[in-house]
């Protein structure tokens, strides 16, 4: 980081804050004038779109401005790119305000100063020379709903921070009793802003007349009361920095009628997450026990959860730097600090969970101090000074962003490459297991765990956009919960470190990063288990993707463990979950949590249920298990053909465990000749008719996922080198819209396949118990042959697409630039192993594809040499086992 602030930036910036004074001034007083509750600021989001609107058009200005973005029809997105790639720098602007006091918490201030903070930075590196930088992208977010709506929530959820590289805002603050001597501005840390959770509690109890038979009735207001008093009683026993604080916001409707009915609001804060919780836990057993007491029954309903703040320090001491520079106080921490927001929270903090975040607080006057909701406080947000004071904040927000190595300072960097360490798949890695070799961790600069999460992160969760939600999954949930550095040491990131250590050991044969994988496993599955014991809101979805990640890690740690005979944990429970500790039960144990959240009414994370939904339909299929029924409802999002085909799926896990059961009891004998052959019947029956709607499906698939067959002319076979024919089955290849439509297709073959197959045996079944009338059976049979290889050789020409380099790495090309034939646009990574994460998609289809009987030998040769190539990049040996 530069000793010194650049004044020549310093200047620029303060040049373009000068000439945007009255625009700035304008904005602040309309937003300040006409307060607006959480997500009704509509005059706010019009008045700063229209405000950049005409700032593009009197400067020139290319401003790309979005209006109502990410399903929120307050939300907004102006931003400004120059070049390609480079850093992206968001600034939060909040302008929601509170019901009665209006901005008695300077929302106003906050989105003059980021908007302030936006203006200047685009137009001082437009006055700079920064032709140093491959580009860069500033964006100006607006952010609604803060004040208890949790707005930066569900700008989360939608992506809003996706790739984002920095955010940043400042919150102005009561200068307490003016007193000059106080810094004006400092840096909000866990000790002023905790997390928090927001919850509200249902009481139900039984209506009666109070005075003429107040004994036939159960008091849901009584239940209000002593849970009231059960808190009050609990605080003297909570530490000084947690606060439990609540309304009661219904306790019945006429004096003479006993409540059947009663609610309370109550947020719960605590200085971190992991104290947070345990705190919850200690207030649901007062309102459990005001329940019992009363004979009511209570129902929790969570509002949502910030998190506590994680200020990126490098960002911070450049802050720090550039207003002592211009004459203005300001410390680092605020444990000092009299007036911050102490006990407050804000949903910042989660956007901080996610990337690199800053949060500053500045100090305005109010009159006899008066602090944050307050009207005395609104009086202060619309005065002349605080306007100031917010441009201040501006100037020193734009000046750490000029000095990109300085900017990058505090984000988990990319470990230097140091000779016998892998950080890049290499093909064959992962081929028949092999006795891993120690590795000299000495010469290791870094942690293991930092490359090891290094490689997971580039190789297996970083994944392309053109997958949309069928491929990416879990992974980019793992990711986006889970930190290379997390000092609760929670069952995700413990699972996240044994995963990554595992793919990396492995990749390195390295016997000792194995033996770290092992140990971080063993302490994953023991805080999963504790955590358990805490369920909640604010967690499942945490536990719901370390479920997942165990399932895979006992799958690619298989060939270790027998070599080494080493054991699985034993299998652990919880109230009733499922086993959870042992491969087989993973996906059980997960499946378990879905149906506790719907059970317990938790909020639903449809993207995430989506994809964990898949996998176990996936896993349910290859197992022969029927899905659970609570996992067949329609409540993952709007209609589409990947969603549809999902149904199907379900459907065909279910045909395939009752084919099971019926030809199992035919070979064993039954007692009933007829009743088998009925059976049989019906099975078949259902066979036929799924097979149908598995081909309507494709006959009415939309033209965005319809794809075109290729074939290679003799001509280019110069182009395609010798070693690179045997990645073609038969000269002929499909390209499909995008990566993410391949999958789909692919999915689809792999279980029409196996309905086909599974009709084939059915039909060869029947035929025992029918022979007056061979001949159907026969056609019958033979149709079903017919569809398996067209199937297969549609799913052996769909493979060559994951392996071509043009739509791996160009996400954004359309379908309609690809090249119809393999010339320079469309070049081949390797003729025997996938880009590794592309390994990942094939392997399903193709491990059920070799499995079903029918396939010809030729396709059925190919197809094994591809599963062989796939299970070796995996460095999955349970798909050999599975298929078997």
């Amino acid at each position: 980081m530069a000793d010194t602030v650049d004044k020549a930036v310093l200047k620029q910036v303060q040049i373009a804050l000068q000439n945007a004074d009255v625009e700035l001034q304008d904005i602040n007083k309309k937003i300040w004038s006409n307060p607006e509750l959480a997500y009704n600021e509509y005059m706010a989001h019009d008045n700063i779109c229209a405000m950049f609107e005409n700032l593009a058009t009197a400067r020139s200005m290319n401003y790309q401005i979005r209006r109502k973005t990410y399903q929120l029809d307050t939300s907004f997105e102006i931003e400004y790119r120059k070049g390609n790639g480079g850093r992206i720098v968001v600034f939060n602007a909040e302008y929601d305000a509170l019901p009665g006091i209006g901005h008695a918490c300077g929302h106003n201030l906050i989105a003059t100063s980021s908007i302030a903070a936006y203006i200047a930075t685009v137009e001082a590196l437009e006055a700079l020379d920064t032709s140093s930088l491959p580009g860069y992208t500033v964006r100006l977010l607006g952010t609604p709903a803060e004040e208890g709506g949790g707005g930066k929530l569900k700008l989360i959820e939608a992506g809003a921070y996706k790739g984002v590289d920095a955010c940043l805002m400042v919150h102005p603050v009561t200068q307490g009793n003016n007193d000059e001597s106080i810094p004006s501005i400092h840096i909000a840390g866990p000790e002023s802003l905790l997390a928090n959770n927001k919850i509200k509690i249902n009481y139900t109890g039984s209506t009666a007349h109070a005075a003429g038979a107040p004994w036939e009735g159960i008091n849901a207001l009584d239940a209000v009361v002593s849970a009231y008093v059960n808190i009050s009683l609990l605080r003297q026993q909570i530490l000084p920095s947690q606060r439990v604080h609540g309304v009661i916001a219904n306790g019945g409707e006429r004096p003479n009628v006993i409540p059947g009915s009663a609610s309370l609001h109550y947020y719960i804060r605590s200085p971190d997450t992991k104290s947070l919780n345990t705190l919850t836990d200690r207030v649901f057993k007062c309102f459990e026990g005001a329940a019992t007491a009363t004979g009511c029954k209570v129902e929790f309903e969570w509002i949502n959860n910030y998190q506590e703040l994680k200020n990126n320090k490098p960002i911070c001491e450049a802050y720090m730097e550039t207003l002592k520079a211009m004459g203005h106080n300001c410390v680092l921490s605020d444990r000092e600090v009299k007036g911050s927001l102490d006990g407050a929270s804000t949903d910042m903090g989660n956007v901080m969970h996610q990337v690199p975040g800053f949060h500053a607080l500045f100090q305005i006057p109010t009159e006899d101090g008066a602090g944050n909701h307050t009207h005395g406080f609104t009086a202060g947000a619309g005065s002349s000074e605080g306007y100031r004071r917010s441009i201040v904040c501006a100037t020193a927000t734009d000046i750490p962003f000029k000095n990109e190595n300085a900017f990058a300072q505090g984000r988990p960097r990319r470990p230097r490459k140091r000779i016998g360490i892998v950080t890049k798949p290499q093909s064959g890695n992962f081929s028949t297991y092999k006795e891993p070799t120690p590795l000299n961790l000495q010469r290791v600069d870094f942690p293991i765990e930092i490359y090891a999460f290094q490689y997971w992160i580039e190789n297996l969760a970083s994944w392309p956009e053109d997958l949309f939600d069928v491929g990416q999954e879990y992974g980019a949930g793992a990711r986006y919960h889970s930190r290379c550095v997390d000092e609760t040491k929670s069952s995700l990131h413990l699972a996240v470190s044994a995963f990554s250590l595992a793919i990396f050991g492995r990749a390195n044969n390295a016997y000792e990063i194995l033996q770290r994988a092992e140990k971080n496993y063993a302490r994953s599955i023991t805080e999963l288990r504790k955590e358990l014991k805490v369920l909640s809101n604010n967690i499942i979805d945490e536990l719901l993707i370390a479920t997942m990640i165990l399932s895979k890690y006992d799958n690619i740690m298989y060939g270790f463990r027998v070599r080494k005979s080493l054991k699985p944990l034993p299998p652990a429970r919880y109230s009733g979950l499922p086993l959870l500790g042992s491969y087989a039960y993973h996906y059980k144990g997960t499946a378990s949590l879905l149906q506790v959240r719907q059970e317990r009414g938790y909020t639903q994370n449809v993207p995430l249920e989506k994809a964990v939904r898949r996998t176990i339909i996936r896993a349910h299929l290859l197992s022969g298990d029927p899905v659970p029924e609570w996992l067949q409802d329609d409540t993952y999002g709007e209609p589409d053909p990947a969603l549809a085909l999902d149904y199907l799926m379900i459907k065909a896990a279910s045909l395939r465990s009752r084919s099971i059961i019926v030809i199992n009891q035919g070979n064993r004998g039954m007692p009933s000749f007829i009743r088998h052959g009925e059976a049989l019947k019906m099975v078949l029956a259902e066979a036929q008719m799924l097979d149908r709607l598995f081909a309507e499906w494709a006959e009415n698939i939309p033209q965005s996922y319809k794809f075109i067959t290729h074939k290679i002319p003799q001509h280019n076979d110069k182009k395609v080198p010798l070693e690179h024919h045997n990645l073609f089955f038969d000269r002929m290849f499909h390209s499909y819209a995008t990566h993410g439509h391949a999958v789909v297709w692919h999915r689809y073959r792999a279980v029409r396949l196996l309905i086909n197959s599974i009709e084939m045996d059915l039909l060869s079944q029947v035929a025992q118990y029918r022979p007056e009338n061979p001949g159907k059976y026969l056609e019958l049979s033979k149709v079903c042959q017919e569809t398996i290889n067209n199937l297969i050789t549609d799913l052996c020409r769909g493979i060559p697409f994951f392996y071509l380099l043009n739509s791996c790495l160009n996400h954004g090309q359309r379908h309609t630039e690809r090249a119809v034939e393999l010339d320079d646009s469309m070049t081949i990574i390797s003729s025997q192993f996938p880009p590794l994460m592309m390994a990942v998609l094939l392997a399903w289809p193709i491990t059920i594809a070799v499995g079903i009987e029918g396939v010809p030998p030729d396709q059925m040769e190919w197809l094994k040499s591809r599963l062989q190539a796939v299970t070796q990049m995996v460095g999955s040996p349970m798909l050999q086992v599975t298929r078997k």
